[in-house]
């Protein structure tokens, strides 16, 4: 009896917290599979005359040029900038981890601001510096003699001006988690590698990368979750433009040439005319996606310990 009621004050005290969980997370995920196989949107729904359509949204989805194309920007996206981050991060968190780096806490902190600013407020500095008159980015540009870029009128340079903001955001994460593996790494291992007359890239090859991985695994795929899913940059830089025509399966098509999945998600469910069921759709596609990739990341770092 007294165990039973240890176990009643237990669950009281976390009965709070779960109903939280409950409303706030597992409610709309279940809403929101749910609407995928209507046809709600914002007008219907207010009237609730919206019906049971079974699988046409994804179908619909399938057959979407749009969503295929949308798709390998997305991937495009994430592989550019992840790559990016994982790569600048250790190179900047092996140069702080040499020993003759002078000021070493005052270039940390530099390094680590992007991380420390708010996100919105570093994109919307972001956004003010591709100003193709007025940027600082373009001032800079016209001071050494070079024509000045349209960053977000033209759809390469507006995708490279996204991906830009985007790994100055991200790298300082991967450069902290790749200093942490570093530390972790002992020192006996590598003084031993000198002794037997190991280079300093032999060193780094075969020695600092593979011990490094298991720190570095779980980030990167963490990393990949969040960039698949990165809504605010693209939202606030460019707002998924500007607008391009792309052959789609030999058909010309007018797309928004910084658009992802996220991004479309949103303009679908919220901008006229609006459709909450097929963004829904979209959404459960992203939340699969999103869920092997989870599942992947606990399959890799159980490899790794082994």
């Amino acid at each position: 009896m007294k165990k039973v009621k240890e176990w009643l004050t237990a669950y009281a005290f976390i009965a709070p917290a779960m109903a939280a969980i409950l409303l706030i997370s597992v409610y709309p995920l279940f809403f929101g599979v749910s609407i995928a196989f209507t046809d709600m949107n914002l007008f219907n729904f207010l009237s609730k005359e919206y019906k049971f359509v079974g699988l046409e949204n994804f179908v619909q989805l399938l057959h979407d040029p749009e969503i295929w194309v949308l798709t390998y920007r997305t991937i495009l996206w994430t592989v550019i900038n992840v790559f990016l981050h994982v790569s600048l991060g250790i190179a900047f968190a092996m140069l702080l981890f040499k020993p003759w780096i002078k000021l070493k806490p005052f270039i940390r902190l530099i390094l680590i601001l992007p991380w420390a600013i708010p996100a919105f407020i570093s994109i919307q500095v972001w956004h003010a510096m591709f100003n193709e008159q007025f940027g600082a980015l373009n001032q800079l540009l016209q001071m050494v003699g070079l024509n000045p870029i349209p960053w977000l009128s033209n759809p390469v340079w507006a995708f490279v001006a996204v991906v830009m903001t985007n790994v100055w955001l991200g790298v300082p994460f991967m450069m902290m988690i790749a200093l942490g593996g570093l530390n972790s790494i002992p020192e006996e291992i590598q003084e031993a590698a000198l002794v037997d007359g190991a280079s300093p890239w032999q060193m780094t090859r075969y020695i600092v990368l593979p011990l490094l991985l298991r720190t570095m695994v779980p980030a990167i795929v963490l990393g990949v979750i969040w960039t698949f899913n990165k809504f605010d940059v693209i939202y606030l830089i460019t707002n998924g433009g500007p607008q391009t025509v792309i052959n789609v399966f030999g058909e010309p098509r007018a797309i928004r040439a910084t658009e992802i999945l996220i991004t479309k998600v949103y303009r679908t469910a919220f901008t006229y005319p609006n459709s909450w069921s097929y963004a829904s759709a979209i959404g459960y596609v992203i939340f699969l996606v999103l869920l092997a990739l989870s599942l992947l990341n606990m399959q890799i770092q159980r490899f790794v310990k082994e």
